[in-house]
């Protein structure tokens, strides 16, 4: 007789987050408060990530992606930057065998849209970007980006948010001065 295998796949319902809201006091905020969510287990729980560098080509980024997923990473991270950090110069398929496959180190994707399309296609994980500046958007953009983002993830997004890198802003006709202080600005704007 012949016998198929049935593959049980777990039903995916949305559930609450189990994360409880920690409130900070930043004091140049003047009172405001910002909300960060704590783990619901112990800090001494290790879990693993992976940080994808969301470059072209896209079947690279969905693999690599999809790959961290069945070994057991439970977050994955995208970088949100304009260019790479290699230089053209040894980015050469004599010298870096990566580049027979993905040609230039600067083709990079827009994280929101393969956080969204990750999010939208593995549940549970936490889906974030390491990390977003507020120098080359506006402070609302992000909010609507990440609170949309949430939504996709079931509860799942993480911002990571920093003061931003000149490589991502002087060539492209950005300011790069007073970062840090836009930075903080920019919490306080949000809180």
């Amino acid at each position: 007789s012949n016998h198929a295998l049935r593959i049980n796949r777990p039903r995916w319902r949305h559930q609450p987050s189990k994360r409880r809201p920690v409130s900070l006091h930043l004091g140049r905020c003047r009172g405001k408060r910002l909300v960060f969510a704590r783990p619901a287990s112990p800090m001494h729980r290790v879990t693993v990530g992976y940080q994808d560098g969301c470059l072209h080509p896209l079947w690279m980024t969905q693999a690599g992606l999809r790959a961290a997923r069945l070994f057991g990473a439970t977050s994955l991270w995208v970088p949100d930057h304009f260019m790479g950090f290699i230089p053209a110069s040894v980015w050469t398929p004599e010298v870096t065998a990566a580049a027979k496959t993905v040609h230039s180190p600067d083709g990079l994707f827009d994280p929101l849209q393969i956080l969204a399309v990750t999010a939208s296609r593995i549940r549970g994980i936490d889906v974030g970007t390491l990390v977003t500046e507020p120098l080359r958007r506006h402070p609302m953009a992000i909010a609507q980006s990440f609170v949309t983002l949430d939504h996709i993830s079931r509860g799942h997004a993480v911002l990571g948010i920093g003061n931003g890198e000149r490589e991502n802003c002087e060539p492209y006709g950005l300011p790069w001065d007073h970062q840090v202080s836009r930075l903080d600005a920019w919490l306080c704007y949000s809180a």
